[in-house]
């Protein structure tokens, strides 16, 4: 008798399509890690803007208009006193250049209570990318623009 070594081609199919579910397995909880951590660093950046408006707000006694913010460069861009280096965009972006960006940014709009140069409300808005994420609206903010579907607005 001769032994035969090697494995014989049905062996090989099998190995081979296991090894592609437990990769496509693997590949989807990979994205969704990356998902939730982009989610995180959202809502983190949407916090650290509102500390940096309440610094605002307790020096000027009002809230920017949405002019003085622009994301990607120093808030406030021309003041003496430098609230936030850089007004964080989105964590899909490059934040060199906000504006070329094709995903949505950050959305700070100022609300109820505003005149021509003073705001005592304002929403921010942003675009989580977990479909499930529940749309939160705080009471300052009448309605979500699409496509954002996270809000926050003065504590």
């Amino acid at each position: 008798m001769q032994s035969k070594k090697g494995f014989s081609l049905i062996e090989l199919l099998v190995v081979i399509s296991i090894l592609a579910v437990l990769a496509t397995i693997g590949f989807f909880a990979y994205k969704t890690i990356f998902q939730g951590a982009r989610d995180t660093k959202r809502q983190s950046d949407l916090k650290s803007i509102q500390s940096a408006l309440e610094q605002y707000r307790s020096d000027q006694f009002h809230y920017p208009q949405s002019t003085e913010i622009q994301f990607g460069k120093s808030f406030p861009l021309n003041g003496s006193k430098i609230y936030l280096r850089t007004v964080p965009c989105d964590p899909k972006t490059d934040n060199s250049d906000c504006s070329k960006s094709n995903y949505p940014q950050y959305l700070y709009q100022p609300s109820t209570g505003c005149d021509t140069t003073k705001c005592l409300n304002y929403c921010l808005y942003a675009q989580l990318e977990n479909p499930n994420a529940s749309i939160t609206t705080p009471d300052n903010c009448k309605s979500i623009p699409p496509p954002y579907n996270f809000a926050v607005t003065k504590p």
